[in-house]
């Protein structure tokens, strides 16, 4: 027994290592089903337990994978037990690899390449469809500073890990196998824990369970899953529970090949639940979900597989905040939100970014408590989302706004560098200030209205947007008020200045001041109803539709808003209505034009037009008593220009030339028609005298040196447009 002992402990002394490196190469190759070599045996033990120190190890791939090798391995420190090694069975108690590469793939058939093991031939008559593998007793596989690369055939994708410190425990195949260590995961930091029940149960397809554990970058992952029996031809399914929590979620995503180009959005996601899949994809039945500040709850489905992972489900949330994931209003428009005085903001010029919505493609239906854009927002609402290779339909079927209710339709194409966007919505019972406060940033309507509207345009930043917008629509107040202009004071100071020059006074500068007086942040006009359709073609609205009536007036107009340009030219017409008299009489004021640009608008009113409607009848009676008659549809300044034309033609001899050459006979020569021409015009300069002398007269003798009277005021301003103001 000395001797024996001694012996154990001297041969391998006295032996070259060498000599067994045949014999490991072929023990390995059958233990492993693969061809093993080995560069060089650096040292062998027999007791207490046989061990070999190899250099150069090399496990040869299975048929038809990229990589010439499965693993390769600088130095391997291998022990194992020295009874079986007797009954020539190999039970491994260490395995110890420095600097290892291991090649990890499924090719494009689907097959695998980490199956070790050599098939027996005998068969458990219970489970024909079981392929049962000899036992492989790794005892503790150390893996230190190693490499390990998986790619991945079908989806066309490729992971590494590097600096892996690994301890990898499996004391037979019928037992559980564990792996415990560290990597470095797309260049990620990472740590794993795992263990498989029965890997001979997963080799031979049957029932066996899986548990992970993990952190990639600080995100943390843990699962407890099932694997149920299936036949060869079936893929792997699993089912079970599901926690992740991933507070570095786009560090997550781009360590598994997906990367966020847009700048907001997509920072941490949680969920908690059941889960039930494929390799290619899982099934969610959340419990709880949260992304980013949005929560809900329901059902999902993931797709990983393929060029582009895909998102299908349905879900319930709270408040569904948009903004993070679309363009961010500029300061300049968040300013105009909140200040009442602030100026209107201009477009942004900003670059769009929609690379958002060709990260994943998306199938969701959902309700929700609420839904915040970037210059919107809705109260309880359902919607269907879709992202179709970067294309966004969303389908509102209900929505609850600014106290009002309404459907829509909302489709993005951020496939382009020219991003499109069609918008068609009907809008109903909204409260309309809020409404234009978040939308468009004014501040200066009030009401309850409806807005319909079908838009389409074409642009990478909001001004070509804003530019390049045509389609149509409608809008609707009721019991609304326009700030910052009172329009009925306007309206009836107009009125008064009228009914004052009837009763003889004409003060034109009382309505200027009037209308001075009624703007102003603390002036408004109140309005029974506001209507318009509206066209828009290249950001220019025109309309010739709108109608407002309020106490007293009905304000009819037409114009057009320039919304690149950010300008306006609307025409109002006011009608009176004086509901006051018994008669309820009506009376036309002069135009109300409305210009200049959102932030500086301009509203004044034609004053000429109110004393031309105040002083029309009176003008009439006087012209009319000194030989100047004005006709049905003729102005009273084109009948005094046409009356005077007639009087000079008279004193000229003009008059007599045209009676002349209307009763001439078109054959007569030149020299003919131009003879009356010296005639000298006698009655005529005989007859303007008496005219002239009568105005002067009437005007010497009934105010010589007091203040002109009404009627006079008239005739000199029918003189006035004749010969012009002066002397």
């Amino acid at each position: 027994l000395v001797l024996i002992i001694a012996a154990a402990f001297l041969l391998p002394l006295l032996i070259p290592a060498e000599t067994f490196k045949g014999k490991i190469e072929e023990a390995a190759s059958k233990a492993l089903a693969r061809d093993v070599q080995i560069a060089s045996v650096d040292k062998i033990s027999i007791l207490p337990n046989p061990a070999f120190q190899v250099s150069g190890l090399k496990v040869a791939n299975a048929p038809d994978m990229s990589a010439q090798t499965f693993a390769s391995v600088e130095g391997a420190d291998i022990g194992v037990k020295l009874l079986p090694l007797i009954g020539k069975k190999v039970e491994i108690t260490r395995f110890v690899l420095d600097s290892p590469e291991i090649n990890l793939e499924k090719n494009k058939k689907g097959e695998v390449n980490w199956l070790l093991g050599t098939p027996t031939t005998e068969a458990k008559p219970e489970d024909d469809d079981a392929v049962p593998v000899s036992d492989l007793r790794l005892g503790t596989l150390v893996i230190n500073e190693g490499a390990i690369t998986y790619r991945d055939g079908v989806a066309g994708k490729r992971y590494e890990a590097r600096d892996a410190n690994m301890t990898i425990g499996m004391d037979s195949l019928k037992k559980p196998l564990r792996i415990d260590g560290t990597m470095s995961f797309q260049g990620r930091p990472t740590k794993v824990n795992a263990e498989l029940s029965t890997p001979n149960a997963f080799l031979t397809y049957q029932d066996t369970s899986f548990s992970l554990n993990g952190d990639v970058a600080g995100n943390e992952f843990s699962t407890t899953m099932a694997l149920p029996a299936r036949d060869k031809e079936t893929p792997l399914t699993y089912q079970g529970d599901i926690k992740i929590d991933a507070p570095e979620l786009r560090v997550l995503l781009s360590t598994f090949g997906t990367e966020i180009p847009a700048s907001n959005g997509f920072n941490k996601l949680a969920m908690n639940g059941a889960v039930n899949g494929t390799p290619d994809g899982a099934t969610l039945n959340l419990t709880a979900v949260s992304f980013d500040e949005i929560t809900g709850q329901g059902d999902l489905q993931f797709k990983w597989a393929g060029k582009k992972p895909s998102l299908k489900g349905d879900l319930t949330f709270g408040m569904l905040d948009l903004t993070p994931y679309l363009p961010a209003p500029t300061a300049e428009q968040e300013k105009a939100k909140a200040d009442v005085k602030a100026a209107f903001p201009a477009w942004s010029e900003a670059p769009l970014d929609f690379s958002a919505l060709t990260v994943m493609d998306v199938a969701l239906k959902s309700t929700t408590d609420g839904i915040r854009l970037p210059s919107m927002a809705f109260d309880k609402s359902a919607l269907n989302i879709n992202i179709d290779n970067g294309e966004l339909t969303a389908d509102l079927e209900s929505l609850t706004l600014y106290n009002g209710e309404g459907s829509g339709t909302l489709k993005v194409n951020g496939r382009y560098k020219r991003p499109t966007l069609a918008a068609n919505f009907k809008l109903g019972k909204l409260n309309a200030q809020s409404f234009a406060k978040d939308v468009l940033g004014m501040h200066r309507v009030a009401g309850i209205g409806g807005l319909n509207f079908d838009v389409a345009t074409r642009g990478d930043t909001q001004a070509a947007l804003i530019r390049a917008m045509d389609g149509q629509g409608s809008f609707s107040l009721l019991d609304g008020a326009l700030e910052g202009i009172n329009i009925g004071k306007i309206v009836r100071s107009a009125d008064k200045l009228i009914r004052g020059f009837e009763d003889g006074k004409l003060n034109v500068d009382a309505l200027t001041a009037a209308i001075a007086e009624a703007k102003g942040d603390s002036q408004s006009t109140d309005f029974a109803s506001l209507t318009s359709d509206f066209a828009l073609e290249n950001g220019v609205m025109t309309t010739d539709s709108i109608l407002m009536t309020g106490p007293y007036f009905v304000i009819t107009g037409e114009g057009k808003v320039n919304l690149a340009k950010q300008t306006m030219s609307i025409d109002l017409t006011p009608v009176l209505t004086d509901m006051v008299e018994e008669d309820a009489q009506k009376r036309v004021i002069a135009p109300i034009a409305i210009s200049g640009s959102f932030s500086q608008p301009k509203i004044s009113i034609d004053t000429k037009k109110i004393v031309q409607e105040a002083t029309s009848g009176k003008i009439k009676d006087i012209l009319g008593q000194n030989g100047v008659n004005v006709g049905d549809g003729e102005s009273v300044e084109d009948a005094i220009k046409n009356e005077a034309a007639n009087r000079l033609g008279g004193l000229l001899g003009l008059n007599d030339k045209k009676k002349e050459e209307s009763s001439k006979a078109p054959t007569e020569s030149p020299a003919e028609e131009s003879a009356p021409e010296t005639a000298s015009p006698t009655p005529a300069e005989n007859a303007a005298p008496e005219v002239d002398t009568s105005v002067e007269e009437t005007e010497t003798e009934e105010a010589p040196e007091e203040e002109l009277s009404t009627e006079d005021v008239l005739k000199k301003k029918a003189l006035e447009s004749i010969f012009g103001s002066g002397d």
